[in-house]
């Protein structure tokens, strides 16, 4: 009795590549800045972190005033090429219900914000 090879039955057409982990700067980057978005972080710790239309577009969503305990989850990360990042954020507190987009640029070493956008309700849309 001959041996008999077997061969599956589908081949995928795109092999999955290697994985990439997040860098821990652009989380953390991500995180601040959904921090300073509704008011728990000063903006003066993040300006130099973001471009000028992506602080125009955070400080038009800028909430003054603080919701209680904010459940933060990043929803997805994907790395699109080495030096950028598109990070989707969750916030949810008992008030609201906000999602943030975001979009970091590695350059000279550091991570850059440069968009910034919230769907959702605006700062003066949100229940007291």
């Amino acid at each position: 009795m001959a041996n008999r090879i077997s061969f599956p039955k589908r081949i995928p057409l795109i092999l999955p590549g290697p994985k990439r982990r997040r860098p821990r700067q652009a989380v953390a980057l991500a995180i601040a800045l959904v921090e300073a978005s509704v008011g728990h972080r000063p903006l003066h710790q993040v300006r130099r972190l973001l471009s000028l239309e992506a602080f125009e577009q955070l400080t038009e969503h800028r909430s003054s005033r603080r919701y209680g305990t904010n459940i933060l989850r990043i929803s997805s990360f994907q790395l699109p090429s080495p030096n950028s990042a598109e990070v989707v954020i969750r916030l949810a507190t008992a008030a609201y219900l906000q999602v943030c987009t975001l979009r970091l640029e590695l350059s000279d070493g550091s991570w850059m914000c440069t968009d910034f956008s919230v769907l959702g309700p605006r700062s003066g849309q949100l229940r007291p």
